[in-house]
């Protein structure tokens, strides 16, 4: 197969090309090798640059489109805002325009809503971007998850009377977790323990997990875990990763989470002062040294007189989305999508680093960043097409039998437009039926910009008036 396109590939090019000429007769297989060497990497760039910006068959270039498919993401309940630092690396002349960070902003769905960069984290240099989303047409939020409220609280309230604001958890017990030492003997137990503080594994989901271990349902190889081994695996990031879709986290009340900081400290920590409750940890016997910073109790009494902004603003059963399993999975487990909205977000900063390379030209940096953007929100719509979304019936159980289970959230298609395109020609050849049903249409422009252009273009307005 490949061996023949590439004769399709050399005397096609030939026949457009050099039609007056005899070609050269094509290097015969095992006779030698070819002498070309691949092109440059900034050669590929530039193509790639390019070809981003290109006009094409379907009417829209990928940066804008790109564009356009993240301002269509809506919101009608909960979306969560911060700030990054990475991703800034990835722009040659960052420092030129002065962005110091990326604003962003995640709905409840994951999808992410807005990305731009910023001068800081100051409120009035996210404070236009902030204008122009809420302005979006079905972007209309009544919970907000930040990583310092209650600051801000008034601009938020001015923008969006009447919301609510919640403190994120990843944030929270982040400000713990920093001040930790990370390489003490009992730091993994502390944040397993930290976790069991803050929240709890809905009984019924966790009973369900249990009895999957151990009836061999969970594992690929039919292994069959014993008590002593899932105990081994619970606390760990191995048993989050694998098994925390399948469990339901419920916060504790606001009181509970103080009590439980509290008995969380005594814990761990190595001196106690007259009339206070006793230490019970110990210092590392290799380094000699305690778990604790001195800036660990000073963040611990802080996060107790923040724990009330930490609560669910809705019920646990509102606060996730529920995908049934495949029709063809031995464990009937239900995936629980949760709807804070926070913790998609971070794993968006964790994946717009690696969109593109350190110090990249502004505009292959901005073409590398909307796409990866976009096609992270394409991916959050695919998996959440198995229940519906966007006003569209969920896959049904027969459609679902015949996929196989691990590629129900592989991303069949990047390009809608291409396939608008393609439903278009079919109806002109007189086609009864269209080959791609559920093709999204893109909303018209609403002007919103992202990334640098955003920051560039308030550049040459403020250029533009001096």
């Amino acid at each position: 197969m490949y061996k023949s396109m590439s004769y399709y590939y050399y005397y096609s090019y030939h026949a457009k090309h050099h039609p007056q000429q005899t070609p050269e007769a094509y290097v015969c297989k095992d006779g030698t090798y070819i002498r070309t060497y691949p092109p440059l990497g900034d050669s590929i760039r530039d193509m790639y640059n390019d070809a981003s910006r290109a006009p094409n068959p379907w009417g829209v270039d990928d940066c804008a489109r790109h564009a356009r498919e993240i301002q269509s993401v809506v919101c009608n309940r909960i979306f969560a805002q911060d700030h990054t630092f990475e991703i800034v690396k990835n722009y040659k002349n960052n420092k030129r325009l002065g962005a110091k960070a990326m604003w962003d902003v995640g709905t409840d769905t994951g999808e992410i809503a807005c990305a731009v960069l910023v001068p800081s984290t100051k409120t009035i240099h996210f404070a236009h971007a902030a204008g122009l989303l809420l302005k979006r047409e079905a972007f209309s939020p009544t919970v907000m998850y930040s990583d310092t409220w209650p600051n801000k609280k008034e601009f938020w309230m001015s923008m969006v009377p009447g919301i609510e604001g919640r403190l994120g958890l990843f944030h929270f017990e982040k400000r713990i977790l920093r001040t930790l030492r990370h390489k003490h003997i009992d730091y993994f137990d502390a944040v397993a323990g930290l976790l069991k503080a803050l929240c709890s594994y809905c009984p019924m989901n966790y009973e369900k997990v249990l009895v999957a271990l151990k009836t061999c349902t969970l594992s690929a190889k039919g292994k069959c875990y014993t008590d002593t081994e899932i105990g081994d695996l619970l606390g760990t990031k191995v048993f989050r990763d694998r098994y925390s879709k399948y469990l339901r986290k419920s916060l504790h009340p606001p009181q509970t989470i103080v009590h439980n900081l509290d008995a969380w400290f005594c814990r761990y920590k190595v001196t106690a002062s007259i009339g206070s409750r006793p230490a019970e940890g110990r210092f590392d016997p290799f380094r000699q040294c305690p778990l604790f910073t001195p800036e660990t109790k000073d963040a611990v009494t802080k996060c107790k007189e923040k724990a009330e902004f930490l609560s669910d603003p809705f019920p646990l059963d509102d606060m996730y989305d529920e995908i049934h399993p495949n029709p063809n999975s031995r464990h009937n487990l239900i995936e629980y999508l949760s709807r804070r909205g926070e913790s998609k977000l971070e794993a968006f900063h964790d994946r717009a680093s690696h969109f593109g390379n350190s110090g990249m030209r502004d505009s292959l940096a901005d073409s590398l960043n909307l796409c990866g953007t976009a096609r992270f929100n394409l991916t959050i719509r695919h998996k959440r097409s198995l229940i519906g979304s966007r006003n569209e019936k969920p896959v049904s159980a027969e459609e679902r039998r015949r996929m196989p289970a691990a590629w129900e959230v592989i991303v069949p298609y990047d390009n809608h437009s291409e396939l608008q395109y393609i439903n278009q020609l079919a109806k002109q050849a007189g086609a009864t039926t269209i080959p791609f049903p559920k093709a999204e249409t893109l909303p018209p422009d609403n002007g919103e910009r992202f990334f640098f252009r955003i920051l560039d273009s308030m550049s040459s307005q403020s250029a533009k008036i001096q």
